[in-house]
């Protein structure tokens, strides 16, 4: 249920930054693998909350992130799918996940003003 309050944010994030009220086409976010977020929830709630004004009709494109982790031995960064903080270039255990976290606005698609 929190992406339900994610995706207000997002949505008055996306308003303050086409103002003057333009047409708002395509949102593209971010979504890291270990937010808990899911981007299907994110669309079904965008749909809902832009249905009306200058954002009506826009597309929610989600990106996908996954888990990344940097060795502390080697410095080495590289995909963590299981969650494994073992690094695959000099088997040292642990790491510090360096991409996962996120939820990033990336892009807006707007309409020039008429």
């Amino acid at each position: 249920m929190h992406e339900l309050a994610i995706t207000r944010c997002l949505v008055d994030l996306v308003r303050e930054r086409a103002v003057p009220p333009r047409r708002v086409t395509e949102v593209e976010v971010e979504v890291g693998a270990l937010t808990g977020i899911s981007p299907d929830c994110l669309q079904f709630y965008f749909e809902c909350l832009t249905r009306d004004g200058p954002m009506a009709g826009a597309r929610l494109v989600c990106r996908n992130v996954p888990v990344r982790v940097r060795c502390r031995a080697c410095g080495t960064v590289c995909e963590a799918p299981d969650l494994a903080l073992t690094c695959r270039a000099c088997s040292a255990a642990g790491g510090e996940v360096v991409a996962g976290n996120e939820l990033h606005l990336v892009r807006l698609e707007v309409l020039p003003d008429v």
